[in-house]
């Protein structure tokens, strides 16, 4: 992976995106080391990701702020939407 970000981790999981621009795949590996696991397809520009609970939260450089499961999804929900993209995330 060229540029592995952005990233944070929990549960004791790292969860990182491959760097690919535009569009990303979002991972997770343990923190212990380990291979890493695709859980998210078809990221636009991930800006920013956090975790709560067994949620990520991605924001996206399209001004979106998606939700996927920390076990993996083939699709997003999409938690709100500004095409400004003036959204940063604190958990």
């Amino acid at each position: 992976m060229s540029n592995p970000l952005p990233y944070t981790y929990g549960g004791g999981l790292l969860f990182f995106t491959d760097g690919v621009f535009p569009t990303s795949l979002l991972y997770s590996v343990p923190q212990t080391g380990g291979t890493p696991t695709p859980l998210v397809t078809g990221l636009t520009n991930p800006i920013d990701i956090t975790v709560s609970g067994g949620t990520l939260f991605i924001t996206l450089g399209t001004g979106q702020v998606v939700s996927a499961p920390i076990t993996g999804t083939a699709t997003t929900t999409v938690i709100t939407s500004d095409p400004t993209g003036v959204f940063g995330i604190t958990a």
